[in-house]
Order: structure tokens, then sequence, then C-alpha cells
């Protein structure tokens, strides 16, 4: 499935919210931080792990809503104050 609004040549690659992710690609993960550090550190960690993709990295929780449609996460990393 993909949504109507992506070109052929990233329907295969790109995951429509809600579809189980697969062998064949990468978990796709969100950091939401407000800490520059740690969003580098955490970034730089999912770089390196086998099956996992970062595909964006927001300061708060307002700008990771704002995102999540165009970078499409299966997983949200979310550092919440209490």
């Amino acid at each position: 499935m993909t949504r109507p609004d992506q070109g052929a040549a990233t329907q295969s690659a790109m995951q429509v919210p809600g579809e189980p992710a697969s062998a064949d690609r990468p978990i796709r993960v969100m950091i939401v931080d407000d800490s520059a550090v740690v969003r580098g550190l955490v970034s730089r960690w999912i770089g390196e792990e086998p099956g996992l993709e970062g595909v964006a990295c927001q300061a708060n929780g307002r700008l990771a809503v704002e995102d999540v449609a165009a970078s499409a996460p299966d997983i949200v990393v979310l550092d919440r104050k209490s």
C-alpha cells in the first residue's frame, strides 16, 4: 500500500502508517528530545544498528506531530519531561 502523493520511485521504500514492518525493510524511527546532544547520540546509534533507520529528529512534541505524516516513522522515541 502506498500513499497517493508518493512518486513511483519512492513507493517501494516508503512505509504507510499502519502497515507492519517487514524483514526486507528497516524499522523507521523518529527521535524527539529537547537536547541536540541526545538527539545526535541516539541518531548515531540508530544509524549503526542493522534493521533500524532514523527518519526524523525533532526538538519537541509539537514539531514531531507536524513532521510525522511526512516522515512516516514506525516508532517514535520521545523524551517526556515530567
